[in-house]
């Protein structure tokens, strides 16, 4: 009979580089998650002056407002931390935000600091090589969410306003990257659209944490579902109806048919319909972004809408 002395089993050794790789793994994807990565999708509002300016083939608009759209993914990013320093407690309360890197501890404040200083000082330097305008829109953004942390964010309807003009600030900055002016309609877009997704936000938080909403948002204590759910659909509304519009006043180049440009509407309204359901059925909503990138039709959709429109003003100059 043999036997085996418990004492003398085997211990498989630690290989400490392997766990020093899977260490640096871990923090290199909290880190991203601080950054909100997944949160510059919006900053594409930056390339909408670009495109709808029929300026996309010029070298020099393209290399300055592709700066521009770098330099606010740094900012928001500090931007970003900044505020989850700022609602660390409350965000401690949320059942999802509580897995933040911050707010559960697996990123120490004192780097996040560190992370979002340079981060700052990197998106506004970058604004500034590309035009003292950039710069001024990329500080007015950061004044903009001090505000919306100190004030607006307390007050019903105002808050979701403020989000909309860091939009609209976006809008400016690609514009004034290449020498333009937005169109109004171009903003009227931007206002509704943004006011829309912010509602949207709001309502899924309502529902997720139900009545301990405020707990983590004051201002979930002013908001119903049903007063959600009515600015909702009137934004949602106006979004569909602004772009119809800027599509028929829209000055594309000579050769260019409105009608095809006003088809594109469709793309939008499915894509306003798509999202509604989303938030409706499947009870999502808190995080635009996330949705676009998780949601199969909603994500072809929007590269379909911007294949028709890339193709419609400027087509014509890349295949003949």
């Amino acid at each position: 009979m043999i036997f085996i002395n418990s004492n003398q089993t085997k211990q498989i050794p630690v290989n400490p580089e392997k766990v020093h790789i899977k260490t640096a793994l871990t923090r290199s994807r909290d880190i991203i998650k601080l950054l909100r990565v997944k949160q510059w999708i919006k900053n594409l509002f930056v390339l909408s002056p670009l495109v709808f300016s029929e300026q996309m083939l010029t070298t020099d608009s393209v290399q300055n407002n592709l700066s521009a759209v770098i330099s606010f993914c740094l900012i928001s990013s500090a931007v970003y931390i900044f505020n989850d320093l700022m609602d660390l407690a409350a965000d401690r309360t949320h059942p999802q935000k509580s897995n933040r890197p911050l707010a559960s501890g697996r990123i120490s404040q004192s780097l996040a600091k560190k992370i979002g200083l340079a981060l700052l000082l990197s998106g506004l330097t970058l604004g500034w090589v590309v035009n003292d305008h950039v710069l001024i829109m990329g500080v007015s953004y950061i004044v903009l969410n001090l505000a919306y942390n100190i004030h607006t964010k307390k007050h019903v309807f105002l808050d979701v306003i403020t989000i909309a003009i860091g939009f609209h600030i976006r809008i400016w900055a690609g514009s004034l990257a290449i020498g333009i002016a937005p169109s109004i309609w171009l903003q009227a877009c931007t206002l509704v659209l943004t006011l829309f997704l912010g509602f949207t936000k709001r309502r899924h938080e309502i529902s997720l944490a139900d009545a301990k909403a405020h707990e983590h948002r004051e201002v979930l204590s002013q908001y119903t579902v049903d007063l959600l759910d009515k600015a909702i659909l009137v934004c949602s509304a106006l979004a569909v109806m602004f772009y119809g519009l800027y599509t028929l006043y829209v000055r594309p180049a000579q050769h260019i048919e409105r009608l095809p440009l006003f088809t594109s509407t469709a793309f939008v309204t499915y894509g306003v319909f798509r999202y509604i359901y989303l938030i409706r059925i499947k009870k999502l909503g808190d995080d635009a972004g996330e949705i676009v990138l998780k949601d199969k039709p909603l994500l072809i959709c929007i590269l379909l809408w911007m294949g028709f429109v890339f193709l419609i003003f400027y087509g014509d100059r890349i295949f003949l």
